[in-house]
């Protein structure tokens, strides 16, 4: 929640990756059943149906940061009807995609109570957040995808410069103190250890304060 550079240098397009993990991220909810949009997940307190409209308000505050916008607040979703979940998850990817085509925008400097970095590693960081819950609605369903390490590489040196393992409770106060009104919840639990052999997801997931054994 400091001012760094946490971008890893490659050939590859950061949009690359926010494409891949939004790929991923619809075989997961096309994966859906209705009976399952009750079911928790290991985001406490959100169940699937719920998981599905945040993960399309991330998109949405990607999309607003593209767009040289306030990613605070932004309209709350309402939970759609079954068959209109996948239809809106297009919808929003496309829309933050548009917002991001412009070569200039990741080099635009960018601001969140918890950190100031150029446009790259914005998404970067958002990428993180968007495999995490993406991670979060498979295992409330049931679902394995094919995880991308890069993706999730990329994605974790992100989460651990953005928040580091120790100190949240102090550093979820001051980000409180900045967003004002807009501050929920702490978002993110203490971290879960891991080997640092484990599969890169469950590396991500732990360090955000999942479980990776997490089980209804």
């Amino acid at each position: 929640m400091t001012d760094t550079s946490t971008h890893i240098p490659s050939t590859t397009d950061v949009r690359d990756l926010f494409d891949r993990a939004v790929e991923l991220t619809t075989g997961v909810i096309a994966a859906v059943r209705p009976e399952q949009m009750s079911l928790s997940t290991p985001c406490p307190e959100i169940d699937v149906r719920e998981m599905l409209v945040h993960l399309n308000e991330v998109l949405d505050r990607l999309t607003r940061l593209g767009r040289g916008e306030s990613p605070f607040p932004i309209t709350r979703r309402e939970a759609l009807t079954d068959a209109a979940v996948l239809d809106a998850w297009h919808t929003a990817a496309a829309e933050t995609r548009a917002a991001w085509v412009d070569d200039a925008v990741l080099d635009t400097p960018m601001f969140l109570p918890w950190a100031q970095c150029p446009g790259r590693e914005m998404m970067q960081g958002y990428i993180a957040e968007l495999t995490t819950h993406t991670w979060d609605l498979a295992t409330a369903i049931g679902a394995q995808p094919a995880w991308d390490d890069e993706v999730i590489a990329a994605a974790l040196v992100t989460a651990r410069a953005w928040l580091p393992a120790d100190r949240r409770p102090e550093l979820f106060a001051a980000v409180a103190e900045r967003m004002g009104s807009d501050a929920g919840p702490a978002p993110y639990a203490a971290a879960v250890p891991v080997s640092d052999t484990a599969p890169l997801i469950d590396q991500l997931v732990a360090h955000q304060g999942r479980n990776p054994a997490w089980t209804r």
